[in-house]
């Protein structure tokens, strides 16, 4: 029997366990369960950018709190596998790149802010990939901008899920 689980955009998955591919998309805690098969699990929007804007989403939750719905946004967000090379080589947020000013910008606007990371990318993929890509984007981009958020705040407010 599978196990499903349920990812942020809300839909049953049932996880894969073989090796990543790139286009799959899946939470970053689900991919971190493969092997990594050269790809890497790119957050789109950037982790930093998320964390960001999530803040007010954060407000009135207690120290223990802050830190499970911050844990929360970055390992439930949805990811989607890349080559590592393309990743290092064309992503515009990959090791900080950007900085505060591009994660700044982020925040204003999540939803483009995932876009120019996909257009980022998508020029370098080989065209089976591209496919898969596209597809991972609308469901990621369906998290966005507050879904996750939301989702993120209800289980730090669970205590059986902030521990």
């Amino acid at each position: 029997m599978a196990d499903n689980t349920l990812t942020s955009a809300g839909e049953k998955q049932t996880p894969n366990t073989g090796p990543l591919k790139c286009g799959d998309v899946a939470t970053y805690r689900e991919q971190g369960k493969q092997k990594t098969n050269k790809q890497n699990r790119d957050h789109v929007p950037a982790t930093a950018s998320m964390l960001a804007a999530s803040e007010p989403h954060a407000k009135g939750l207690t120290k223990k709190q802050r830190k499970c719905f911050r844990r929360f946004v970055k390992m439930d967000a949805l990811t989607v596998a890349i080559p590592g090379g393309v990743h290092r080589k064309h992503s515009r947020t990959y090791g900080g790149k950007g900085g505060q000013t591009r994660i700044k910008n982020d925040v204003a606007n999540l939803d483009k802010a995932a876009d120019d990371d996909f257009d980022a990318i998508e020029p370098h993929l080989s065209e089976e990939c591209k496919k898969k890509y596209k597809e991972a984007r609308e469901k990621i981009k369906a998290q966005l901008p507050d879904k996750h958020f939301k989702e993120c705040r209800a289980k730090a407010l669970d205590p059986k899920q902030c521990k």
